[in-house]
């Protein structure tokens, strides 16, 4: 393991780990770590996705890491978490790749019609108040070759090796400043996360668990971070994970 700081994060970086979320939860571990510090690996052996779903990558090629922070925030705002880690993201593929990127709801950057990046979120909550905060990152950098056509990456893109420390200084430098929004009450980040969301106010096909499916327009989030549909008749309906699908 290697030890070093970035833009106010302390970085403990190692070469294998079944997955830094799990690393992160451990009690002994997380209790010794200080607030802004980043678990990250070149390879993770139990990479985790949303719902427990695996997360495909190639070892050294990709940025794999976990945020750590003691937030010490009420449970209400708790999607704003979201919205900070995903914004530091699109602004960091933006930022190298000079593509359009978009947040596809509630969590993945698209670049075109493909995933370039995840995010996997484990709150601790005590009380009315979240304490401990664990902010799962995955970014595609230079693998090519994905098990499913449905992947992206930055040398898929451009067609260039890209140096993965230099993509971390850069997310961790953003990641920083909206954090810092968080307290404070004018805070724009939800309204950003908004704007950027994947096929806003188009009308496409959704579907339901139960295979009902229908023409909407998505115009934005809750506040508890549920996605908004606008239908045809005028009608608005929120929808939370796992309880709308793209069709």
């Amino acid at each position: 393991m290697q030890t070093y700081k970035i833009s106010g994060f302390t970085i403990y970086s190692f070469s294998t780990i079944d997955s830094t979320n799990n690393y992160t939860a451990i009690p002994e571990i997380q209790s010794k770590l200080p607030h802004k510090a980043v678990i990250m690996a070149d390879h993770q052996t139990k990479g985790k996705g949303q719902l427990e779903n695996k997360w495909e990558s190639e070892s050294g090629k990709n940025l794999l890491l976990s945020v750590f922070l003691n937030p010490d925030m009420i449970i209400n705002d708790q999607f704003l978490l979201n919205c900070v880690a995903a914004l530091a993201i699109k602004d960091t593929v933006s930022y190298f790749l000079k593509n359009p990127v978009f947040i596809k709801w509630p969590n993945d950057i698209f670049v075109g019609n493909r995933k370039i990046a995840g995010i996997l979120i484990e709150n601790s909550i005590f009380g009315s108040r979240i304490k401990r905060s664990i902010i799962g990152i995955g970014i595609n950098i230079n693998q090519t070759q994905f098990e499913t056509g449905t992947f992206n990456s930055f040398k898929l893109i451009d067609k260039k090796a890209h140096d993965r420390t230099r993509i971390l200084e850069f997310l961790l430098y953003r990641f920083n400043a909206y954090y810092e929004q968080i307290n404070n009450p004018e805070n724009s980040l939800q309204k950003n996360y908004d704007n950027s969301l994947y096929t806003k106010d188009e009308w496409r096909s959704f579907k339901t668990p139960e295979n009902q499916i229908f023409d909407a327009k998505i115009t934005g989030t809750t506040t508890e971070g549920k996605l908004k549909l606008g239908l045809k008749n005028g009608e608005i309906r929120t929808y939370g994970h796992k309880m709308i699908f793209f069709n």
